[in-house]
């Protein structure tokens, strides 16, 4: 199941991004902007990662410590939507974060 979605997820966000459209547009900006853009995206990387965390905390307490409560289903799905939706983020942000950090020290 978790190679389904990695790979679900790998073919619809990862896939239509022109890596070599992105790394020109990074390597055409100043380097002082370059900088600017490695602080913003290790703030939105470190932001994502802490929602994805809590995001899997929840589902997991949602599991384990109500299993059978009346509203299970509706949390349950509600609270898998939200990993679902950090995990492309999180590794759109990995994507930027490393070729800012590849293209500043050219």
């Amino acid at each position: 199941m978790q190679s389904v979605l990695i790979w679900f997820v790998y073919s619809q966000v990862l896939c239509p991004i022109s890596i070599g459209k992105l790394y020109h547009w990074i390597r055409g900006q100043a380097m002082l902007k370059l900088y600017v853009l490695i602080a913003i995206v290790e703030v939105f990387d470190r932001l994502l990662c802490s929602f994805g965390q809590d995001a899997w905390d929840s589902l997991y307490w949602n599991t384990t410590r109500r299993p059978r409560h009346r509203r299970m289903f509706v949390s349950v799905s509600d609270h898998y939507c939200a990993p679902l939706l950090s995990m492309p983020a999180t590794s759109l942000i990995h994507n930027a974060y490393v070729f800012c950090i590849r293209l500043s020290s050219l």
